[in-house]
């Protein structure tokens, strides 16, 4: 390996790049008259791993909205505060956001320099629009929403299925790719889709993106810089996708995948969308070089693809930090490892790569290695059969290594594992685990597991692709989970959640829930929940289409059942609550003034969704001497027919003398009442109502009253009859929220 870094060279290419800018008079920031013309960019960014129920949930597709984000922030002039990033949001939440993001735009409007608007997709798709936990954004709201952002430059791109139905609008004229010359004086919109309108846009596990989104952010690391000045712009973009993401989807299940465009730019430029002097750091491969090169960060992470020929450099925008490099030039394989630092570019060259043995062999019959190391079948992956050690062994990061067996005294220390690994203390995979890892204290998988993590007291995955997790304190994936997560104290997805978390206190799911979360103090989702959430005290999801079971349930929006002492939500679908306060915008917020015919003037509050409401209410009879009052609670059901509305509710109130006398309370001071209304409402926060109640009087509680229309009965246990009483109330009611 070789590597040196050249800051001279950086500083005279920028100091090149001034002048020539300079003498010409464009720049890609140019200098107005007078004042500094600068460029602002807005990102609005969107992953979605969930297309509702009859969609297959994917696994990349808020790990493509990340990459897209972070390249763009790194080398694509968006400033962090200018970007939003959406994982699995909501309908209303986008739409929430375009009018954030159009509220800014419009309040800059008319000053100095130039404004531009990214729109990034990926997730589900069909004809009609994005598909979001079951819910359509159309395509005509979304050329809606992005027509309304007053900015000089609009792009637009969509990772999705039949995306290119998007771009398909009668009268379009299609133009040559995109204009070539150096201004960027370009006004209108441009859109860009991962397939075209009746095709399937793919994701793959190898390397762990979506295809398009892949090698989009490869070429606008650099990969695509064909002219090599530094500068990718959306030409350059387009064609290196277009051209990797057909060449790799040819021979798959679901076929070729053609991306698509619809540019209706004008003016006299190129769009530049990433700017590579911009990095804080990168990775210049020298002339010398060919084949096709796979780039890789220290969690194994694949960043960038690309086919190189000799001849040329090609440079590459990057964090600092470890990177491992494949070339693969016609089937002969090299390998090297860099560094690379803020600031500075690291060059490599034909001879910082080592050749290593990746040719493709098969083994047949009997294994007669002794437990020495073979070589897999499937591409270059040397796998020991078995391995025992008494102390951690150094080779845990090789990402080319992998053991079928890993049993160790104390820890263990692999780069993969192909079948189990244990170990009294600890074990720690470096990349993939596929199978067991059980272990007296913990167990760690840097990538992926598929298979069973078991630790005396915790397990961290970056992703359980299929599988569990199971710890006495704790459970922590960084990326999606599907199966289970069983931890004594809590557990943590960072992704999507497909199966179940029971935790003992507290279960956490970055992404959506599909499957149930039972704790014993606490579930929290930031996305939609499909299922159940179960918690002794809070429960917090997103878009609740299930049931939330808890004392305090809180939710954006509801389309299932909440079960609570407390339910709240920003708004109930067609939900459900269930409980003595129920909160909602869309719901009922009333206080009523009543009357009735015993001469007893009550207060009530309601508090509900559109058709369930809570009870709360008091009364108390003027001028009795002790004071006669009563508190009461109970349920109800409403039912509008605007401009009226009919009620019928259940309570049950405590009746009171004068000072509240703890000891003296019996049966005798309980009232059930179910009561029956008929409202008119006046506008939208006034309304006039009377109804009629039934009191159910349990003996002791009418001796000495006249209790008018009365029916009385018997009912075991009581030894004297229960009382059926009716009367008659009225009253006025007003809307609060």
């Amino acid at each position: 390996m070789m590597t040196a870094t050249f800051r001279s060279n950086r500083f005279i290419s920028r100091t090149v790049f001034i002048i020539v800018m300079l003498v010409s008079g464009l720049f890609l920031f140019p200098e107005d008259t007078g004042s500094r013309t600068v460029l602002r960019r807005f990102a609005l960014v969107i992953g979605s791993n969930n297309g509702g129920k009859d969609r297959s949930v994917l696994r990349y597709a808020t790990k493509d909205a990340r990459s897209f984000s972070d390249v763009m922030m790194e080398m694509g002039a968006v400033a962090e505060e200018n970007l939003v990033l959406l994982l699995d949001p909501g309908v209303e939440e986008i739409s929430a956001r375009f009018r954030t993001i159009r509220n800014i735009t419009d309040g800059i409007s008319g000053g100095p320099g130039r404004k531009e608007f990214i729109f990034y997709y990926s997730g589900h798709s069909d004809e009609e629009g994005l598909l979001l936990s079951g819910h359509h954004f159309t395509y005509a709201r979304l050329r809606d929403e992005i027509a309304r952002i007053k900015t000089d430059v609009r792009l637009a791109i969509l990772d999705s299925c039949s995306s290119g139905a998007f771009t398909r609008t009668k009268g379009v004229l299609r133009r040559p790719p995109f204009l070539i010359d150096e201004s960027s004086a370009m006004k209108g919109y441009a859109f860009l889709t991962s397939s075209s309108e009746d095709e399937a846009a793919q994701e793959s596990d190898n390397i762990g993106a979506s295809f398009f989104t892949h090698y989009l952010v490869s070429g606008l690391r650099g990969a695509a810089d064909s002219s090599r000045d530094g500068l990718v712009t959306l030409n350059e973009a387009y064609s290196f996708s277009f051209n990797e993401t057909l060449a790799r989807t040819e021979k798959t299940q679901y076929g070729p995948q053609h991306p698509k465009y619809d540019i209706q730019l004008t003016g006299t430029g190129d769009l530049v969308l990433t700017d590579l002097r911009e990095t804080s750091a990168g990775l210049l491969i020298s002339n010398d070089i060919a084949g096709r090169l796979s780039i890789r960060d220290s969690s194994g992470n694949l960043l960038v693809e690309l086919n190189k020929s000799d001849g040329y450099p090609v440079e590459l925008g990057l964090k600092p930090g470890d990177y491992r490099i494949i070339a693969d030039n016609h089937g002969e394989l090299f390998c090297c490892e860099v560094s690379l630092h803020e600031g500075g570019i690291t060059r490599l060259s034909r001879s910082g790569l080592v050749k290593i043995t990746g040719e493709k062999t098969t083994v047949r019959g009997d294994d007669n290695t002794g437990g020495q190391s073979v070589e897999d079948k499937t591409g270059g992956m040397t796998i020991t059969p078995f391995i025992f050690t008494f102390i951690p062994l150094g080779n845990g990061n090789d990402p080319g290594h992998a053991y079928n067996v890993s049993a160790n005294l104390l820890i263990g220390n692999a780069p993969s594992i192909i079948g189990a690994q244990v170990s009294s203390i600890g074990n720690h995979a470096a990349f993939d685990v596929t199978g067991f890892q059980g272990a007296g204290i913990y167990n760690v998988t840097g990538r992926s597991l598929t298979g069973f993590q078991g630790g005396g007291i915790f397990n961290i995955a970056g992703e359980v692709e299929a599988g569990g997790q199971g710890a006495g304190i704790f459970n922590y994936t960084t990326g999606n989970l599907s199966y289970f997560q069983a931890g004594g104290i809590f557990n943590y997805v960072g992704g999507t959640l497909t199966g179940f978390q029971a935790g003992g206190i507290t279960n956490i799911a970055k992404g959506e829930v599909t499957g149930v979360q039972i704790a014993g103090l606490l579930n929290l989702t930031d996305a939609a929940v499909n299922g159940v959430q179960a918690a002794g005290l809070i429960n917090c999801g997103k878009d609740v289409a299930g049931v939330q079971v808890g004392l305090i349930n809180i939710a954006h929006e509801v389309d299932g059942v909440q079960v609570g002492l407390i339910n709240i939500a920003h708004e109930y679908r067609s939900g459900i609550p269930i409980g003595l306060v129920c909160i909602g915008k869309n719901g009922i917020f009333n206080l009523d003034f009543i009357y009735d015919s015993e001469g007893r003037t009550h207060l009530a509050l309601r508090i509900g969704s559109h058709n369930v409401y809570g009870l709360l209410t008091g009364s108390l009879v003027p001028e009795t001497e002790p004071l006669l009052w009563s508190f009461g609670a109970g349920f109800g059901v409403h039912i509008p027919s605007e401009p009226f509305y009919f009620d019928i509710d259940l309570s049950c109130h405590l009746m009171n003398e004068g000072p509240i006398d703890r000891e003296s309370y019996g049966t005798d001071h309980l009232l059930p009442v179910l009561r029956g209304t008929a409202g008119l409402v006046f506008g939208r926060r006034i309304g006039l109502f009377a109804g009629s109640k039934i009191n159910v009087l349990l003996p002791g509680c009418y001796n000495d009253i006249d209790t008018g229309v009365h029916m009385d009965f018997d009912l075991p246990p009581f030894e004297k009859p229960v009382r059926l009483a009716a009367e008659f109330f009225g009253g006025i009611t007003f809307k609060i929220f």
